[in-house]
């Protein structure tokens, strides 16, 4: 779909344990855009998905990587968590990929989870992705996303920042309504 709507190149992503699974759209400047699947509906990353796409949210979250998780960890009293620990056939003992901070309340999908990569395991994989992407059009960034919620609550989430963010409010749910990609043929727009 990525492909033929937009021009994009998509590759896999990999397996969770709580019946999710991704691909992966590499941009430029380390951004990326993840698409997620279901590959269990009765585990609860299955579930949580399920329900948000039954209520027509398309775009499930965004994340931000800070200068410090740390800093943000304390700031909003949310210890990191971590993530890519190994895969299928690797054993536990590996370092993690990142380390992220999010809401407790996953139904606060307008507000960002702040992520920071190893910057080993991290930077390999992100080259590996963009070595593997076929791209019909060259995408460059996330020029501006379009967040409907709380905009005084956004921003103190956010701290001090220059993010593109356009706040709106509809009255509908609180979410990620759009976002811009700059590519090198021009601005597309998906919501």
């Amino acid at each position: 779909m990525f492909r033929e709507r937009y021009g994009f190149g998509v590759i896999d992503g990999g397996h969770f344990p709580d019946g999710l699974h991704n691909r992966v759209i590499p941009l430029a400047n380390g951004q990326y855009l993840e698409i997620l699947g279901i590959s269990d509906p009765k585990l609860a990353g299955g579930v949580w998905l399920s329900h948000l796409i039954d209520q027509g949210v398309h775009i499930v979250g965004w994340g931000v990587q800070p200068e410090n998780l740390d800093e943000v960890s304390a700031r909003l009293g949310i210890s990191p968590h971590g993530g890519g620990i190994g895969t299928e056939g690797e054993t536990d003992d590996l370092p993690e990929m990142w380390r992220y901070v999010a809401d407790p309340d996953e139904n606060q999908i307008f507000l960002p989870f702040f992520i920071q990569y190893s910057r080993n395991r991290g930077n390999e994989e992100y080259l590996k992705w963009m070595k593997q992407t076929d791209h019909e059009v060259e995408p460059l960034e996330i020029s501006w996303i379009e967040i409907s919620g709380d905009a005084d609550q956004l921003n103190e989430w956010l701290g001090s920042h220059d993010l593109p963010i356009r706040a709106i409010e509809d009255g509908g749910r609180p979410r990620i309504v759009r976002l811009g990609i700059r590519t090198a043929s021009g601005e597309i727009a998906i919501s």
